[in-house]
């Protein structure tokens, strides 16, 4: 099984942990879960121990470089701590850990829901309440695809390692 968490960080923190069979487009399982920020590391803690325990883990990087739209009410030493954190709890754990801009997944994002959709993974983040595990979501397909071996369940290729 490829298992994959997506974290979405901020003032309310998305997570999803999804799990493929190897070869698969569709996940044979998927996790959502959100949280606020302050208690983000603790369910990530509990995500991973409670299992199955990711083989990566995809965390949103903070960009707030100039040009970047800018997102009201945030504080980017918060996010950017928060970031840290959720990376070295993976780490601690031996779990390979990618921090990626949004604007790397953005195209993926941009070309709308189906590959969410293909890969299993909207309906889990479905209402409306839970659009930053939507969010954690593309993190985790993005990983499992790009550094996870799964293939892209848009394309008809076979995943490329």
């Amino acid at each position: 099984m490829i298992t994959v968490l997506g974290i979405d960080p901020g003032d309310t923190a998305g997570f999803l942990l999804a799990g493929w069979v190897p070869g698969g487009r569709r996940a044979a399982f998927a996790r959502a879960f959100q949280c606020d920020g302050a208690s983000a590391p603790g369910l990530c803690e509990m995500i991973l121990a409670a299992g199955p325990r990711p083989g990566a883990v995809q965390i949103e990087a903070f960009d707030d470089r100039p040009g970047v739209r800018k997102l009201a009410g945030t504080r980017p030493s918060v996010i950017r701590a928060q970031v840290t954190a959720l990376g070295c709890l993976a780490g601690a754990n031996g779990i390979p850990v990618f921090v990626t801009r949004v604007s790397e997944v953005k195209p993926w994002i941009d070309a709308g829901d189906t590959r969410l959709a293909r890969a299993g993974l909207a309906d889990v983040t479905a209402p409306a309440a839970m659009r930053h595990a939507r969010s954690a979501a593309w993190h985790a397909l993005f990983c499992a695809v790009r550094h996870c071996g799964v293939p892209d369940p848009a394309s008809r290729k076979a995943a490329a390692r």
